[in-house]
């Protein structure tokens, strides 16, 4: 139960950061000054379940692509293994 609750926290912080980023990097290119802002996060309120995570291939397969069946096999274990890697279980 853990392992997944730590899954779906890990999965919920890092789009938080990805937005958060992404939000102060259009602000910035715009000129705009922004305030530090403080952000919250409580586990034990669930908005909504995630059916699964992943990532997009679009633009970095085509590098994998021309790594070696080795670093592209600790590539794919580190991202979908379950148990020692970060246990991905959708590629688009």
């Amino acid at each position: 139960m853990f392992h997944r609750c730590r899954k779906h926290l890990v999965a919920g912080l890092t789009t938080l950061l990805l937005l958060t980023t992404f939000a102060g990097l259009l602000q910035s290119s715009a000129g705009v000054a922004s305030a530090a802002t403080a952000i919250t996060v409580e586990p034990s309120l669930q908005y909504q379940t995630f059916q699964g995570w992943g990532t997009s291939l679009a633009w970095w397969a085509n590098i994998i692509g021309g790594w070696s069946d080795s670093q592209r096999t600790s590539l794919a274990n580190a991202l979908y293994d379950t148990t020692d890697g970060i246990g991905l279980n959708m590629a688009r």
